[in-house]
């Protein structure tokens, strides 16, 4: 999947691409809590209800997964793992260039993914469903990162 894909794309493709991602194998979403897979489309908030008596909890298409709680818009979040995917370690200030984006969200974004792959290439649609699935828990933090790649001599 190149950029050009990424951006000829409709937000209802992104979307479903999401959604097939994260509840496979047909993107209909089930609630995280009780597993029920009725659930419906609260227009007004942006988000699912399930239809279970017991539960009715809200759910997100990427809360409890490694973009919970992220602003950023799933179109960029494809657009840098498909950069990622093409290149082994792309540098973030190049990806940020290249999708008109901060530095630092495409450097977040990155070290998300690099959690996922551990050096293994993967295409897009896996590495995606890998993400979405993925536990939330602090495995990945920008310290860490900064630990791992290593501290470089800035000069101040």
């Amino acid at each position: 999947m190149t950029l050009d894909d990424i951006d000829a794309m409709s937000d209802e493709d992104v979307g479903a691409l999401f959604r097939c991602a994260r509840w496979p194998p047909n993107g209909e979403p089930a609630c995280p809590r009780c597993g029920a897979s009725a659930a419906y489309w609260l227009v007004d908030y942006g988000r699912w209800r399930c239809s279970a008596r017991a539960c009715r909890a809200d759910f997100t298409l990427l809360g409890r997964t490694l973009f919970a709680s992220s602003k950023v818009p799933a179109r960029t979040i494809l657009k840098v793992a498909a950069i990622f995917c093409r290149e082994p370690r792309p540098p973030s200030m190049e990806i940020a260039r290249t999708i008109g984006t901060d530095y630092r969200t495409a450097w977040i974004i990155t070290g998300k993914l690099q959690v996922l792959t551990d050096g293994e290439p993967a295409n897009v649609e896996d590495l995606l469903a890998r993400a979405m699935r993925a536990d939330p828990s602090p495995r990945w933090s920008a310290k860490a990162h900064w630990a791992r790649v290593g501290a470089r001599n800035w000069e101040w």
